[in-house]
């Protein structure tokens, strides 16, 4: 048998969570009294709402303190409803496949409280999958499988548009799941050529963010493609530099590598590889 405590606290979500779905539905920020007396009827209701901190009371107009509490109060609510009926609220009808972007937050919510073992997790999983994938890179990620994230990436990456820069670029690549799983240095070692200059710069400072401590077989891999960059003239000086700066940062360190940094192109300044050096030389 649930505490009293209990008790309040889901008559608080259950009220709050009415309000919250109500007013998002409504693309309403803000309800006056006799607005709020028109969804609680009961008077005990709406004297209660009125207590409740987050809520913000000015003058005859009421809110929430913060729509994070708006949107948290509404995941959980909507969390408690069919599949169903929680895609009928965040999709535009009549067809209810597109998602309505104001809703992201919320949804983003219902995956942190759901558990990834309940069927709502998966049918809500699947239906963002097939109609905007690129939405999971803001949410939990830990609770997605990471073949679906390294899916997710390639999608974000092959767009011709280069969609992937209207991420925050280590956001990306940590949803992409670069410490966690090998292959997504494999892909992105894979596609560093010298036909997309500014895809290629981007992708070497994703390496920046590969684990220091991966197999060394690894590294090495990672070490020998950002050789192949430095010594070929088909790739230009911001790209060298964005390699260096990605060897300093992963430790790829090795007095062979030290002396090929000085031998191979007599074009770089002694500015551009001295701090270089010097990290290599200390890691070692």
């Amino acid at each position: 048998m649930g505490s009293r405590q209990d008790t309040l606290e889901e008559n608080q979500d259950l009220l709050l969570g009415k309000l919250s779905l109500t007013m998002l539905m409504m693309n309403l920020n803000v309800l006056n009294r006799n607005e709020l007396k028109l969804l609680f009827d009961n008077d005990s209701d709406f004297n209660q709402v009125l207590k409740y901190p987050i809520i913000r009371k000015e003058d005859k107009d009421i809110d929430f303190i913060h729509n994070l509490f708006q949107e948290n109060y509404c995941a959980k609510y909507l969390s408690t409803l069919a599949f169903e009926e929680i895609k009928k609220c965040i999709t535009y009808a009549p067809e209810f496949e597109k998602i309505k972007p104001k809703w992201t937050n919320t949804i983003a919510s219902i995956f942190n409280i759901i558990d990834e073992s309940f069927p709502l997790f998966s049918n809500l999983l699947h239906f963002i999958l097939e109609s905007e994938p690129s939405l999971l890179v803001r949410f939990e990620y830990d609770k997605i499988d990471l073949d679906i994230r390294l899916s997710v990436f390639k999608t974000i990456m092959k767009d011709n548009n280069r969609y992937y820069q209207t991420f925050n670029f280590s956001e990306l690549i940590l949803f992409a799941g670069i410490k966690e799983n090998p292959d997504v240095i494999k892909y992105i070692l894979s596609n560093i050529n010298s036909q997309d200059l500014k895809l290629t710069r981007d992708l070497i400072y994703f390496l920046r963010y590969a684990d220091p401590q991966d197999p060394f077989k690894l590294k090495m891999d990672i070490l020998e493609t950002l050789k192949y960059t430095l010594s070929s003239d088909d790739f230009d000086d911001d790209i060298h530099e964005e390699a260096l700066r990605c060897i300093s940062t992963l430790n790829l360190n090795s007095i062979d590598l030290i002396s090929w940094l000085f031998e191979f192109k007599p074009s770089f300044s002694k500015q551009n590889i001295l701090s270089i050096v010097f990290k290599l030389i200390t890691n070692l």
